[in-house]
């Protein structure tokens, strides 16, 4: 709750981190039983070295919370009462590393993506979008970027997303594909 309601403009700033860890994460924090969720937040004009991570009740879909919660009725609702939502990235310049550049987790929703360029070399994928987000936004963006084996972008499991007016830059392992879970 204490990061929502902001705007960081990097003003062209560069962000990096070493090793596995994301450049830039936005997380929710439980505390107790209730989810403190930022929400609210605009990040613009920067370049992230490395990876940009969103997540909420569990870091991906492996977590011990969401695959207990997933067994039970209401759990997208869960997922996404838990995670980040109302973000917008703007400007980004993304450059490849060892992990996805860019992944939304399951429940993360209404994050916005534009105006980003995706470029390098990256062992995961440019953009991942988990089960049970919903309502992104990914428009305006250029993905030149080479991943090893995979596509640019893949939609798994994710609902109501908006794709639209992004470039593709000789995508060698494809653009965007749609998995269902």
């Amino acid at each position: 709750e204490q990061s929502s309601n902001i705007v960081f403009d990097g003003n062209g700033a560069e962000v990096s981190a070493t090793y596995a860890k994301p450049s830039v994460l936005i997380t929710s924090r439980q505390d107790q039983d209730t989810w403190q969720v930022p929400h609210h937040i605009t990040i613009k004009n920067i370049q992230v070295m490395g990876s940009l991570r969103i997540h909420g009740m569990a870091e991906n879909g492996q977590g011990e919370l969401l695959k207990q919660s997933s067994h039970q009725a209401g759990h997208t609702e869960r997922a996404q009462q838990a995670a980040p939502h109302h973000i917008v990235l703007d400007n980004l310049s993304l450059i490849g590393g060892q992990h996805n550049m860019m992944y939304l987790a399951p429940g993360v929703h209404h994050v916005t993506l534009k105006n980003s360029q995706f470029m390098g070399q990256t062992a995961g994928l440019a953009l991942y979008l988990d089960a049970e987000s919903s309502h992104n936004t990914i428009e305006n963006n250029t993905f030149e970027v080479q991943t090893k084996s995979r596509e640019l972008i893949a939609v798994d499991g994710s609902a109501h997303n908006t794709i639209r007016h992004n470039r593709f830059i000789d995508p060698h392992h494809g653009a965007i594909y749609l998995y269902r879970n």
